[in-house]
């Protein structure tokens, strides 16, 4: 047996001997492995798995060969024959939507949206008819007794105003022929309109008119002057037009004018008309207008307007009119 005096306390605690020597051991053997490691004692870290990091190389491999969707479309190039020109690629496009077929389907009338009709006794224009179909034998026409839209010109069936400008009305700086949209246009009797569209066009007298738009300029010129513009009213500002034109206007001379314009509507396609007109003089500040020739203008003749409205001096938007 042992014995240990613990002096703070005055406590005397005896041990079995054999109990005391391990302890003494085991101390000492942890007293030495302690003191013969050469590294220094590091704080313990948090286990976690060991994760490498992937060495990226770069991809010099040739890029997969896309698979054509359709063989007989979307073809890899094949080799020309020496001498051929090479080919556009062929591109999709969207099929146009057909026209149902009804019982009720009127084959006499087929006015497609890229087209209109002129009614020459009234001179306006029938821009479109509703419900397009197709018969059972596969003929395009319309629904019997389908609504229609037709197209007049304003200050036909009633006088407009001209603003000029100066001190002197013999003698002004500037005129303007306003045509305006809300003036009113010929004929005021609709029926008129119901009879000749019935006899031109084949419309039938019962078919509803459901609107009758207003004809809007966008280019314009005056034949014989170098007046032209992309405006919404026709004016006289060159020297030669105040002079003779106004001169001969004032007096009862009608004034020639070239108008292009489409219809004040939303309408399908892109439709626009080339009108050869005079300006009539009603009095000191209003004029009438008549119309002598009117055609829906084909991509060829729009191309040449466009090429004389691209050569005035300064430059007009002319991009935005065709």
């Amino acid at each position: 047996m042992g014995i240990v005096t613990h002096k703070d306390h005055e406590i005397l605690t005896i041990y079995p001997f054999n109990v005391l020597a391990l302890a003494m051991a085991l101390y000492g053997s942890l007293a030495v492995s302690c003191t013969g490691s050469q590294r220094p004692s590091e704080p313990v870290k948090p286990w976690r798995k060991e994760v490498s990091t992937p060495t990226l190389t770069p991809n010099t491999q040739p890029a997969p060969q896309r698979v054509p969707a359709n063989p007989t479309i979307d073809t890899a190039a094949s080799p020309l024959p020496s001498g051929s020109a090479p080919q556009a690629a062929a591109t999709l496009q969207t099929p146009k939507a057909m026209p149902p077929v009804i019982d009720e389907c009127d084959t006499s009338l087929d006015l497609p949206e890229d087209q209109a009709i002129f009614l020459p006794d009234n001179n306006i224009f029938v821009t479109r008819v509703m419900s397009p179909c197709l018969s059972a034998s596969g003929q395009r026409g319309h629904k019997r007794n389908a609504g229609w839209m037709a197209m007049g010109f304003p200050c036909t069936g009633g006088e407009g105003r001209i603003d000029w400008k100066g001190t002197n009305h013999s003698r002004p700086k500037m005129v303007s022929f306003l045509m305006e949209t809300s003036c009113l246009m010929a004929p005021s009797d609709h029926n008129k309109l119901k009879t000749e569209a019935s006899k031109v066009a084949r419309i039938s007298e019962t078919a509803p008119l459901i609107a009758f738009n207003p004809f809007m300029i966008q280019y314009w010129e005056v034949p014989g002057f170098g007046d032209a513009d992309t405006s919404l009213t026709v004016d006289l500002r060159s020297a030669e037009s105040l002079g003779d034109g106004w001169t001969h206007f004032i007096k009862g001379k009608p004034l020639k004018v070239f108008l292009v314009g489409r219809e004040n509507a939303w309408v399908p396609g892109n439709k626009v008309y080339g009108i050869e007109g005079e300006i009539n003089f009603a009095s000191k500040n209003r004029f009438t207008f008549k119309v002598t020739n009117a055609q829906l203008l084909s991509s060829a003749e729009r191309q040449k307007i466009k090429a004389r409205c691209e050569s005035l001096k300064p430059e007009r938007s002319c991009a935005e009119v065709f």
